[in-house]
């Protein structure tokens, strides 16, 4: 089987051609394709999760014609299938189709995605799908366990002892819930961590839909007023590294204006808007600490969540190194 994917306008078109022999057809041979649009922003090493079902789909079409001819002699209902396959593939990422008493087609698109980043025990999940709606009695228990405690405040290393699981299994759990989209990773909020604005924040000022999305976020009292976009637009927009989070909304008055610093910073995180200012503290007495905490190689967060933690990292005059 050939497969041949083409980029046409915003779209990609990806088909597999397959030709049956046999004397009963018009000029002895059968012509038949199956074809997937896909939305053009679609990356080209994403397509192979599709291919992989056209594949599949055309070793079924062939299969069900040589033992009953019946995409050649019209009797199979051709539209009412791809309907019902393309309804289930958008839908669920799946279809199971029962095409008569003989023949039952098994479909599903795995995407190939790419392997997850390490995670950091300071680091914070973050649920951007209702995992729990997911969940059922058949997951494996440790996520099972784990999910619970899915809140966007618990760190990696609390959340193991507040199970009780070993901190590598709570990792490997959190890995797979990565690597299928189900969350996003991002540092532990302190009142002293330090943030940016990044260039996405055009992308807040032209979507409508991430506008709505972020003053519904970002409100510390739903029975209140919201607070307008253009007040939450204008905070993003001074939000300087210089300044701590907590000097910026303490000066800002936020909880005056009905804005949840935690949910403000949460939000401008995953949406890019924001990045995190680490620090990275480097001992000025000489070479007395040349891989300690104080070397300029850890942050902060590494140095309190890393292996010496008991070591404080004030122990030495230091000076601090931003980025």
């Amino acid at each position: 089987m050939l497969l041949i994917d083409r980029r046409c306008s915003d779209s990609w078109v990806i088909g597999i051609p397959t030709h049956l022999f046999h004397s009963k057809y018009f000029r002895n041979e059968l012509w038949f394709n199956f074809c997937f649009i896909l939305d053009g922003e679609v990356e080209s090493k994403h397509l192979g999760a599709y291919e992989a079902v056209l594949r599949k789909i055309a070793v079924y079409l062939t299969s069900f014609e040589v033992e009953t001819t019946s995409l050649y002699s019209d009797d199979f209902n051709v539209g009412g299938l791809l309907e019902q396959i393309f309804h289930d593939l958008v839908e669920n990422s799946e279809s199971i189709i029962e095409v008569d008493s003989s023949h039952k087609w098994y479909l599903r698109i795995i995407h190939n995605w790419e392997e997850p980043k390490e995670i950091e025990l300071h680091e914070v999940p973050i649920s951007i799908v209702n995992l729990r709606s997911l969940v059922n009695s058949e997951w494996d228990l440790c996520l099972q366990t784990i999910i619970p405690h899915i809140d966007g405040i618990k760190h990696v290393k609390k959340i193991a002892e507040d199970t009780s699981i070993p901190i590598n299994n709570v990792i490997d759990g959190l890995r797979n819930l990565l690597y299928y989209k189900c969350i996003k990773m991002i540092d532990i909020f302190h009142q002293t961590n330090r943030y940016r604005v990044t260039q996405n924040i055009r992308e807040l000022a032209q979507s409508q839909d991430l506008q709505d999305a972020c003053v519904s976020t970002v409100i510390l009292d739903r029975s209140l007023p919201m607070p307008s976009f253009p007040l939450v637009f204008a905070f993003y927009c001074k939000l300087q590294s210089g300044n701590t989070i907590q000097q910026f909304y303490k000066k800002q008055e936020f909880e005056k204006r009905n804005i949840d610093v935690r949910k403000f910073v949460i939000f401008g995180v995953l949406n890019g808007i924001l990045r995190r200012v680490h620090e990275y503290p480097l001992s000025n007495i000489g070479d007395n600490i040349k891989e300690g905490s104080e070397s300029g190689n850890l942050s902060y967060d590494e140095i309190y969540f890393g292996p010496n933690q008991a070591a404080s990292p004030h122990r030495y005059p230091r000076i601090t190194i931003y980025k």
